[in-house]
């Protein structure tokens, strides 16, 4: 994958499908954090640490689900 900044947003290059993903400055900070071990709670507090005002912890626990199911429904999440 690459993973580039694009103006005021992020791109996400997969080249086994030569598919371009623009994700915005949340998704992309999640995305700059997945390592294959962190688990959505603690992806949620992490992500809570880098913005000023993160929306109530399970709002963005839940925004970090719905998030990484669109990564895997695009088939850009290895098993």
């Amino acid at each position: 994958m690459v993973f580039r900044p694009l103006d005021e947003s992020w791109v996400l290059f997969d080249p086994r499908t030569r598919r371009v993903h623009e994700l915005n400055l949340t998704a992309a900070t999640l995305w700059a954090l997945l390592d294959g071990t962190l688990k959505p709670p603690e992806l949620a507090r992490r992500l809570a640490e880098v913005f000023d005002e993160p929306p109530p912890e399970a709002d963005l626990l839940a925004q970090v689900r719905d998030a990484l199911a669109t990564f895997a429904e695009h088939g850009l999440l290895e098993p």
